[in-house]
């Protein structure tokens, strides 16, 4: 696949990076040829410089050849702008960065997918975490108060699923045990170090917790 990061701060370059380890092609478009020459020593990938807001460098990234465009500027006003300015372009995908939380009503207005308001998410990630004791080995939010949550079962949990008496607000996707993943329907038993994967409201997580074995002191 083909992305387009524009800016070239840390985290654009972390992602750029990760990108090419994974083989995809990335192209960086950033408009200070300093940090390009930084770039470009230890990560191999294309360079525009340019500001990436403003059409004539988004032409030039090829909407038609691109897979997704990255807004990771450190300005959001430099991202949405971009982002806005991509979508009129015909980019496939156009994913944005967004730290200051009161523009969310805006990106709702212009009916922007694809945004990601660091700072709200990596709060709601830090304090979620926070009040997990152990098992919980990762969460992401989805909307509202929905989100993925992965625990892991301790040798009190119950032999089969039929016994835990799950909440009836949480729904299991996927069962890890050892190197095999396994839907519901196909899992026999449940051992201690199998992997669940739950979609839960926030809520219902200690319920959750209690009816895998999981308790607060453990």
């Amino acid at each position: 696949m083909r992305m387009v990061i524009i800016g070239g701060g840390s985290l654009a370059s972390h992602c750029a990076a990760e990108l090419t380890k994974r083989d995809h092609e990335v192209v960086i478009i950033e408009k200070d040829q300093d940090k390009i020459d930084v770039l470009s020593e230890y990560i191999d990938c294309g360079f525009i410089l340019g500001d990436g807001a403003k059409p004539k460098f988004l032409e030039e990234a090829c909407a038609k050849n691109t897979d997704a465009l990255i807004c990771l500027s450190d300005s959001d006003t430099d991202n949405l702008l971009a982002a806005q300015v991509a979508k009129t372009m015909g980019f496939k995908r156009v994913i944005v960065r967004v730290e200051d939380d009161e523009l969310e009503p805006v990106c709702h207005n212009l009916e922007m997918d694809g945004v990601i308001f660091t700072n709200k998410q990596l709060t709601r990630e830090i304090v979620n975490m926070s009040e997990m004791r152990d098992g919980m080995l990762r969460s992401a939010y989805l909307d509202g108060d929905l989100q993925f949550v992965e625990l892991t079962l301790d040798e009190n949990c119950p032999k089969s699923l039929a016994d835990a008496e799950l909440p009836k607000q949480c729904q299991l996707v996927t069962v890890n045990s050892g190197d095999k993943c396994s839907i519901p329907a196909d899992v026999k038993s449940l051992n201690a170090g199998d992997k669940l994967l739950f979609v839960s409201s926030h809520k219902n997580l200690e319920r959750l917790r209690e009816s895998l074995g999981l308790t607060s002191d453990s």
